[in-house]
């Protein structure tokens, strides 16, 4: 089978010095310029794939450094410590506005919690 340049070439050798022989001239040089046309532009598309994937996998370390950085960062240097709750601020500030020697003095006495590491001090007796 033939391919169409061939085919084109033959039929111009055959009707050569006519006007048809002239057109299928024409019709053949024109296919071959737009196949070195074709042939660069796939060349240059070869090329420039060949730079995105190379563009792709400098991308893809590049993000493997800097998770791998950003981990290193944020890993803890000290294992977490779980703090329990402590309410008895909370409990001694309340005691406060009651009748307590170490706090404010009031009328009516409230339990509190003691914090303290020596024994309170003694309340005063009012005569």
């Amino acid at each position: 089978m033939m391919s169409l340049k061939q085919t084109l070439r033959h039929h111009g050798e055959q009707h050569k010095g006519t006007d048809l022989g002239g057109v299928l001239q024409w019709a053949l040089l024109h296919i071959e310029s737009q196949d070195e046309a074709l042939a660069e532009l796939r060349e240059e598309l070869e090329s420039e794939e060949r730079a995105r994937l190379g563009l792709e996998v400098a991308q893809h370390h590049a993000r493997q450094a800097i998770e791998s950085a950003l981990q290193a960062v944020n890993q803890q240097f000290c294992p977490p410590i779980e703090l329990a709750r402590d309410t008895a601020p909370h409990i001694n500030l309340m005691g406060g506005h009651y009748k307590d020697p170490d706090y404010l003095r009031g009328q009516l006495a409230a339990p509190h919690v003691d914090l303290r590491e020596s024994k309170p001090r003694k309340k005063k007796e009012t005569a």
